[in-house]
């Protein structure tokens, strides 16, 4: 007991010298910061800025003297704290959209909306600073979060995001002769992959290490295409320099047989990495339950603003953790218990009004099909193509 006694002495004991001064300006700092929150929330920003008296740089330059990182702690903890109450906030108002309660749900309609507008105006504010930040910064987590958070098209995600978007704001930009404006998003986003391209094409030359890991797990490797200049020789250039395809599950040899420009190649060469990360994101994981099993597989499936799979989807995505790896051998059991199982239960619930672009160019020929029709059709066509995308065994 005087053990305990004394431990509580001690956390107790009054703070002294530099420790003093620290805690005093910790508690003045959060304090200015909450002053500067509510100024902007009530319009005042201009009457905090003309009060005398230190202010957030005064702050800064002291505290960033503490060891420990305790300025970037008491700078992030203040939006992070606001970006996990709009999560919590944005998710229960996504499970109420689709749930059975329909006041709840109408509810929810608005505070989404809301919310959106919100991280939109947090977004320009924010995208410029991090840009100019990143360029000049020295820490490496600046960098690491820009590369990995923002730039990385986690499994064409953006894509789809940019179909959704002209899909439903078809008249945005949009001008009284009916032509567009310039300065939309997909002709920016055209703008900036080749920009990209370019970039890659020169670092490629410069840190051919530091590529050769992601050019050997890939299949392809872009390059910008000239209509006068045929830049094949380039490409095989960097093909051999890089080992491009070398880890790809995909042929990639000059006898590969393969169109990649076939619907269905295109969506299946989406498709396979997915179904590799997944496993390879789940290993040789065992779980106490099918439904923990399948939470995680949900976990890592579901991508908004897709509905939650439905249980035929998690039925091929646990097979598919069981089967042997995919190769030319076994792909026509990959075919029959994986592809098209999960293939008919997410963008071909209704063969008629197929949700992917690729699998409605595929199915273009066939007229009013069943769905039994369709199924065994699938299975045909992707039992005969797939072998044909894997690279041959050793």
């Amino acid at each position: 007991m005087k053990t305990e006694a004394k431990n509580q002495d001690d956390h107790q004991a009054p703070l002294t010298g530099k420790a003093k001064q620290r805690d005093i300006a910790l508690r003045q700092f959060r304090a200015y910061l909450h002053l500067a929150i509510t100024a902007r929330q009530t319009g005042k920003d201009r009457e905090l800025a003309a009060l005398p008296g230190p202010n957030s740089l005064t702050y800064c330059r002291a505290l960033a003297k503490v060891p420990k990182d305790v300025l970037a702690i008491e700078l992030s903890s203040p939006v992070r704290a606001l970006v996990c109450q709009m999560q919590t906030v944005a998710s229960a108002c996504e499970f109420h959209l689709t749930g059975p309660d329909p006041a709840r749900a109408a509810a929810s309609g608005p505070v989404l909306a809301s919310l959106d507008l919100a991280l939109a105006t947090i977004l320009s504010e924010l995208t410029d600073f991090v840009k100019h930040r990143a360029a000049v910064t020295t820490r490496p987590e600046l960098l690491e979060a820009v590369f990995y958070g923002w730039l990385f098209d986690q499994g064409g995600q953006l894509a789809a995001t940019l179909r959704r978007h002209i899909h439903r704001h078809p008249d945005i930009g949009r001008q009284k002769d009916g032509s567009l404006a310039p300065g939309q998003p997909l002709e920016d986003f055209a703008r900036d992959v080749v920009a990209r391209v370019n970039t890659l094409d020169r670092l490629a030359d410069a840190f051919p290490d530091h590529l050769a890991p992601a050019a050997q797990s890939l299949p392809a490797w872009p390059l910008l295409a000239y209509r006068h200049h045929d830049r094949r020789p380039r490409l095989l250039a960097l093909g051999d320099r890089l080992d491009l395809g070398a880890a790809s599950l995909v042929d990639t040899r000059p006898a590969a047989t393969f169109n990649p420009d076939a619907p269905l190649v295109r969506y299946l060469l989406a498709l396979i990495p997915r179904l590799e990360d997944m496993r390879a994101e789940l290993g040789d994981d065992t779980y106490s339950s099918i439904q923990t099993e399948q939470a995680m597989l949900l976990h890592i499936w579901w991508r908004l603003p897709e509905p939650p799979p439905p249980e035929p989807v998690l039925l091929p995505l646990r097979q598919a953790r069981q089967l042997p790896d995919l190769t030319r051998a076994t792909a026509d059991q990959w075919a029959r218990e994986v592809f098209v199982p999960l293939i008919l239960a997410t963008d071909a619930r209704d063969p008629l009004h197929l949700a992917h672009p690729d699998l409605q160019a595929f199915a273009r020929d066939l007229s009013a099909p069943t769905p039994e029709a369709f199924a065994t059709f699938l299975l045909s066509a992707i039992s005969d193509t797939l072998p044909q995308l894997l690279r041959p065994e050793a």
